[in-house]
């Protein structure tokens, strides 16, 4: 296993706890996120809008993975290597929240690699490449 990835994604992990107990004001929203059937969930909006303070807040009292790609130094590594420490770190989860996936090459790729696995995954992305029309087609 890789020590440095190991280190960078237990520093998220402790990213994540520290969102999971810190208060924070209540997002409110037409569609309540929630695992239906096989879809993925995607989660959109402008940078600083609150897309992941929502996603942290859905999902506490569920284990999830958690990824952030708005760290730079992850996608120094493959994919394969993440998903193994992210076992490690965090055991089985069947529940991934991949933050700002759009900087990932060939994310819909791996997203749908996932889902064939039978992972819920609920993804953030701010660009208007993830905003397009073209997501639906690559999910």
């Amino acid at each position: 296993m890789n020590i440095k990835l190991y280190e960078i994604l237990l520093e998220q992990r402790a990213e994540r706890d520290r969102f999971l107990v810190q208060t924070t004001v209540l997002r409110r929203v037409q569609s309540p996120l929630k695992k239906e059937g096989n879809l993925i969930s995607v989660v959109t909006g402008p940078r600083r809008a609150g897309k992941s303070t929502y996603v942290f807040q859905a999902l506490k009292g569920i284990p999830f993975y958690y990824c952030n790609f708005d760290d730079e130094r992850l996608l120094a590594y493959p994919f394969d290597e993440i998903d193994k420490c992210l076992s490690s770190i965090y055991g089985h989860c069947d529940t991934w929240f991949i933050d700002e996936v759009q900087n990932v090459p060939d994310w819909p790729l791996i997203a749908n690699r996932l889902q064939r696995r039978g992972e819920w995954l609920i993804i953030t992305g701010s660009n208007s490449h993830l905003l397009s029309h073209e997501l639906i087609t690559h999910l």
